[in-house]
């Protein structure tokens, strides 16, 4: 058994495979890894080299934890990986033979050697020749100990001769996740499927075999020096909670102040691989469409309104769960079969009861104009009389929102329409605009200024 065990270390380390690791991945990049390991040690101190860490960890992190009653003296990571550059530099002033791309190949001393040229010396000459003109540079040597990702090592000494188990807990770069919604909508403009993914990428330098995945959603705070005893016991105590959340048919479980979609299956991610995996099952919903008019105070225009689609998070929606920010992709499911892409956008992080707002596009048909019909500006005061229209060339109603941004200390003196002020400095008018039909919309500021 033991023999076995070591035999599959030794065939992990050669792949760059790790087996049954834990991840748990934030949005801003960082990935923490909880990786089994287990050695054979002896009752002397005992010296434990382990490659099998990305390229893009993050050296003050690694935090080895052992099962037994091991004492760890010690803890180094060699970061010296293979580079062309050092390896090149470390053989100024030996012999060396350069071979351009057009020309013959010339030998001599090697006394420079950087990004933009390679410069050799012989008896009588000094040649410089620029990088992008090298075919290759030839040193009678041999590479040795050849190093191609970070190395951890362990002093640890050891209570019996035996096998040792314990976990290896590290920070990392380059494995990311994303939530990404297709949101399908219906011929009747207002229902709608709603499919919840994440796109789950490793640019690493190693594969992640039979791993358990956790997407945190929020955004973790992230220090100049990590900290990995704290990450430890706060992450630790993240995937007990879902651990039991699994048991409770939980789909996600609150993390402190994040939210944790724990992947039920365990998932193989290959180095360079983008995988989808889905957040929540699909979900029939409904949404309200409106259409956008937004201008600032003297502006003139004629456009397409936006189209905005608002999901209410509510269980009256079929929702009421937290949905992580992420790209939608907007669909619809025409009368005659077909589903065709009509635009996408970005949501926010929506807690539950709030509403994800999405701009779809512009509208055809639904036209809005904006005019300043008069403008008188005195020493200390400011005047202006606002005209807008929003024509429906549609066959149905639509409900339309103008909104309209005034700087300053302003009133409204008069309007045609009742407004509703916003914020202090945005008031706007909500406008239902039956089919093929139009409304105008008249109203005058003022501002004062001492």
């Amino acid at each position: 058994m033991k023999k076995s065990l070591l035999f599959l270390l030794t065939l992990n380390l050669i792949y760059g495979q790790s087996i049954n690791a834990s991840l748990t991945m934030y949005k801003n990049g960082v990935t923490m890894v909880k990786q089994p390991v287990f050695w054979n040690i002896s009752e002397r101190k005992n010296h434990i080299s382990y490659s099998l860490v990305p390229n893009q960890l993050y050296p003050e992190t690694p935090f080895l934890s052992l099962e037994g009653n091991e004492k760890i003296i010690s803890q180094r990571l060699n970061n010296n990986i293979f580079s062309s550059e050092r390896y090149f530099k470390s053989h100024l002033g030996s012999n060396v033979e350069i071979y351009p791309k057009n020309g013959k190949s010339v030998d001599g001393k090697l006394v420079e050697f950087n990004s933009k040229s390679v410069t050799i010396q012989s008896r009588s000459w000094i040649k410089m020749i620029p990088r992008d003109e090298l075919a290759m540079v030839s040193v009678k040597d041999k590479l040795k100990d050849v190093q191609f990702r970070p190395k951890l090592e362990w002093e640890i000494e050891g209570a019996t001769s035996e096998f040792i188990r314990g976990s290896l807990l590290y920070m990392t770069g380059g494995i990311t996740w994303k939530a990404v919604y297709r949101l399908i909508t219906s011929s009747n403009g207002e229902s709608a499927q709603l499919v919840s993914e994440a796109l789950v990428s490793n640019d690493t330098d190693i594969d992640f075999t039979d791993s358990q995945l956790k997407l945190v959603e929020g955004d973790l705070n992230k220090a100049s020096v990590h900290r990995p005893v704290k990450y430890a016991s706060h992450l630790m105590q993240g995937m007990r909670v879902q651990e039991e959340s699994k048991n409770n048919n939980v789909g996600e479980v609150p993390l402190g102040d994040y939210y944790v979609y724990p992947i039920s299956d365990n998932i193989s991610l290959a180095q360079g691989e983008t995988m989808t995996l889905t957040l929540y099952p699909e979900r029939d919903i409904s949404f309200k469409r409106t259409y956008i008019f937004e201008n600032r105070e003297r502006q003139k225009k004629e456009e397409p309104l936006e189209v905005e689609i608002e999901i209410a998070n509510t269980e009256g929606n079929n929702l009421s769960i937290p949905l992580p920010a992420g790209r939608v992709e907007i669909y619809l499911n025409t009368p005659q079969g077909s589903v065709e892409f009509i635009g996408e956008d970005n949501i926010r992080q929506t807690p539950k009861g709030e509403k994800a707002k999405i701009i779809a596009g512009r509208a055809f048909d639904v036209i809005g104009k904006r005019k300043v019909v008069d403008y008188d500006r005195q020493r200390k005061s400011e005047e202006a009389s606002i005209e807008i229209e929003v024509m429906n060339k549609k066959r149905k109603a639509v409900e339309v929102k103008i909104i309209e941004h005034i700087n300053g200390d302003w009133v409204i003196k008069n309007t045609n329409k009742q407004y509703i002020k916003e914020d202090v400095g945005t008031i706007y008018f909500p406008v239902t605009i039956p089919a093929d039909d139009s409304k105008i919309i008249l109203y005058t500021y003022k501002k004062e200024w001492k």
